[in-house]
């Protein structure tokens, strides 16, 4: 089932390399651990340019992501606390003195205005889809390129000119994306941060990617519009057909999920044969989105009321593909 966005854990891991000071204390270090904030995002004005604003899952820490279309994008600020004091760190390659501007704003938020932001951000309805770097929602897809004698899965991004590649099969961890964003009117490639490489990713994969012309991207970003276009199946299909058992594998070991006709779900999660979660809850269905609230975790991995969500793909009679919001695919087949 669909776990929450990897694609912010990314934007928070390559926030190790700062390009700016922080608001006290010493400049952020290699130790700093890496967070999960998907809550949100509310919409804020810093530096007369408009930002996206998450949370994070330790309730302390925020990120300031650049809306689409602000002079600011692409770039992202990380509010956290390291050693009692907060820090404040940023990366990208937006609009210096827009940037600029927002960090001279940032850096006189106080305690209470960092908890007034949180508290916004958890008022904030989680929607069904894959937030990417820089506010950009990069789920269109995937269409499946092999370039350099490397399986990639493609993405385009709802801005309608970006492109996200990762390698497949993707991970659930941490995939790592290669970015394609237009600016000045020719596509520049992004790959992830120095620090973290895809063993999967070998110089020849790497030199196919910074050899793909402009017309070579817009013919990938149009594939995975039509792959995605071709996945998406009806709301009322897949109510009626995914009542049932189904079982499926993944990372984290063997599951078994069960749709029930009145609107409940049931699994469990299995390792080496021994039941190590359950879980139960309701499940509606929008268009191709599976929507779940949990009602019971055991142990409880998962508090009450939380909501999760799926994309499913492929639907057969007897299995189809669930796409988390963290992009993973697993493949779903019916309990024998």
């Amino acid at each position: 089932m669909g776990k929450w966005s990897a694609l912010i854990r990314f934007m928070l891991l390559m926030a190790l390399a700062p390009t700016h000071p922080v608001i006290a204390g010493t400049p952020a270090d290699a130790g700093w651990n890496p967070l999960n904030c998907d809550v949100g995002p509310v919409n804020k004005t810093y530096g007369s340019a408009p930002w996206l604003v998450y949370s994070c899952h330790d309730d302390r820490s925020l990120t300031f992501v650049s809306a689409p279309g602000s002079p600011a994008m692409p770039f992202y600020f990380v509010l956290y606390v390291k050693e009692g004091q907060y820090r404040l760190t940023g990366e990208g390659t937006g609009d210096k003195k827009v940037t600029d501007a927002a960090l001279a704003e940032l850096q006189k938020l106080s305690a209470t205005d960092v908890a007034a932001l949180i508290v916004e951000t958890k008022k904030v309805k989680p929607v069904p889809t894959a937030v990417g770097p820089y506010g950009l929602k990069c789920n269109i897809g995937p269409a499946n390129e092999v370039l350099g004698g490397v399986s990639w899965h493609v993405y385009a991004c709802d801005d309608g000119k970006t492109i996200g590649m990762t390698v497949a099969p993707e991970t659930t961890a941490l995939p790592l994306y290669y970015f394609f964003y237009l600016i000045d009117g020719h596509y520049q490639l992004q790959p992830p941060p120095a620090p973290w490489h895809d063993e999967r990713v070998t110089q020849a994969g790497q030199a196919a990617l910074q050899q793909l012309s402009d017309t070579d991207v817009v013919r990938l970003m149009g594939e995975a519009k039509q792959a995605k276009q071709s996945m998406v199946v009806s709301g009322n299909r897949i109510h009626d057909t995914i009542i049932g058992s189904w079982v499926y594998s993944d990372k984290r070991g063997d599951n078994s999920l069960t749709f029930d006709a009145d609107g409940t779900f049931h699994g469990t999660l299995s390792r080496r044969g021994k039941i190590v979660w359950s879980y139960a809850g309701t499940w509606t269905v929008t268009d191709d989105v599976i929507t779940y609230v949990y009602a019971r975790s055991d142990p409880g991995l998962v508090p009450v009321g939380t909501i999760d969500i799926d994309t499913v793909l492929n639907l057969t009679e007897n299995c189809f593909t669930l796409e988390s919001v963290s992009t993973e695919l697993s493949r779903v087949c019916r309990a024998p």
